[in-house]
């Protein structure tokens, strides 16, 4: 009877938490925070598509949109804000929603998949719920925080086909890899690595067989085979001007997304420029901030410093009462980790460039926290629960909420004079940059 009321009230408790997150999540979401400048151009391409069908640049189905410098935008939450602003019309409620949505989603896919082990299932939901920076990109569109989010969803994902070998589970996984893969670019180093390292992983150890691995990567690869050409074109080829493939459209797009790599200085430089890439990445996580007041509050970070210790302990203890699958859901986990340092020497190291970092560490960190509850004893996972929750209320009503917060007073100042396009607005507007870019096509 004890264990029953237990697992109740562990119920309740998540449930309780999931509530008041989305109480925050929602609160002055419409002003807090003001509309940035990345966010508005995102904002007038969702408009365009809902008004004319086609980017600001006339394109139907492209792969990328061009984005205010040239230096190019994701696409997938545009289709996914797109039914919203139409069903319900275009404001930044409408606009920023799907995020939120998206975010939460994540979260309960995870504590969904972990909540046969529900001390698991809590610490990974605490995790996610007082991770600061998970807190701020689920209130604003950057659309490029959407990529790790679909990384999240598609290890799950994953899990749970070899845990059932249901095939449309399979192809989940594959969608939401791929939708991670068209998010951002500074993942098109580590994406491509997990995917090798995992397939192998799962041979090495007889978990998936050859035909299923080929399954794997056939549909992964017809999923992304237009923005495998958009990639060649335009980092081989150099060629940004506009194309076409099938249905697929190619923007016209300055490469400017190599200033999320490091400069090279020639051969001499390289590996002191990779060693010092690595060491400033390092510190930005352990002081907790990148210096861009847009991603992070000094002190606080993608994660709370010494929460840092949670995913190193995730990382290295073996020692918990898991399940196979969920073993097997670490394991991918780590594997994800490992291949993601070699872009902490050529990615320069801010919260939004390292994106998918931040939520690898938050789910080893979860792991972490279920460690110390099963090597240490209850007591002590409640004192670390209630701390993340006492330093998180801090967070959110001292740093973000506060009146005179970065995020109330100056993030962006876009609000105060972004309003939303009208239809002839918006094929003006569209009008006007296809008159550009055939005028002035960009040739590299």
């Amino acid at each position: 009877m004890k264990s029953i009321s237990r697992k109740k009230l562990t119920f309740v408790l998540i449930l309780f938490l999931v509530l008041l997150y989305i109480s925050l999540l929602c609160y002055k979401i419409t002003t807090v925070p003001n509309v940035f400048v990345d966010e508005r151009t995102y904002m007038q391409e969702v408009q365009s598509l809902v008004y004319t069908g086609k980017d600001l640049n006339g394109l139907s189905f492209p792969v990328y949109f061009k984005g205010l410098f040239g230096n190019g935008q994701s696409v997938p939450y545009a289709l996914m804000a797109v039914p919203f602003v139409k069903t319900f019309g275009f404001s930044t409620l409408t606009f920023r929603l799907p995020m939120i949505l998206l975010n939460l989603s994540n979260i309960l896919l995870v504590v969904s998949y972990t909540i046969k082990r529900q001390n698991l299932s809590l610490s990974m939901l605490v995790v996610f719920l007082t991770s600061p920076w998970i807190f701020i990109s689920s209130r604003w569109v950057l659309d490029c925080n959407v990529a790790p989010i679909f990384f999240s969803m598609s290890l799950v994902f994953l899990a749970l086909y070899i845990d059932l070998r249901k095939k449309y589970l399979l192809f989940l996984f594959c969608l939401m890899f791929a939708a991670s893969v068209y998010g951002y670019i500074a993942g098109w180093l580590f994406l491509p690595l997990f995917f090798v390292a995992v397939s192998a992983y799962f041979y090495r150890n007889k978990i998936l067989v050859l035909k299923e691995l080929a399954l794997m990567w056939v549909i992964s690869l017809v999923l992304l085979f237009p923005l495998i050409l958009f990639a060649f074109r335009l980092l081989v080829f150099k060629n940004s001007s506009v194309g076409h493939f099938l249905f697929i459209s190619y923007p016209v797009m300055k490469m400017q997304r190599g200033e999320s790599l490091i400069t090279y200085h020639g051969l001499s430089h390289l590996f002191p420029d990779m060693l010092n890439n690595f060491m400033v990445g390092v510190s930005v996580y352990l002081r907790g901030s990148d210096s861009l007041p847009w991603n992070s509050v000094p002190g606080f970070g993608a994660l709370f410093p010494p929460v840092l210790l949670l995913s190193l302990i995730g990382l290295v203890s073996n020692k918990s009462n898991l399940s196979e699958g969920l073993l097997t859901y670490k394991n991918i986990i780590k594997v994800a980790f490992f291949t993601y340092i070699p872009s902490l020497f050529i990615v320069i190291p801010t919260l939004n460039h390292w994106n998918f970092l931040n939520i690898v560490l938050v789910l080893l960190a979860g792991f972490g926290l279920y460690e110390l509850y099963i090597s240490l004893n209850a007591k002590v996972f409640t004192i670390i629960f209630v701390i993340l929750i006492a330093i998180f209320s801090m967070f959110v009503s001292q740093y973000y909420f506060n009146n005179n917060s970065y995020f109330v007073k100056e993030f962006g100042n876009g609000h105060k004079y972004y309003k939303p396009m009208s239809e002839k607005e918006t094929k003006k507007l569209q009008k006007d940059n296809i008159e550009k870019w055939v005028k002035q096509p960009i040739n590299l």
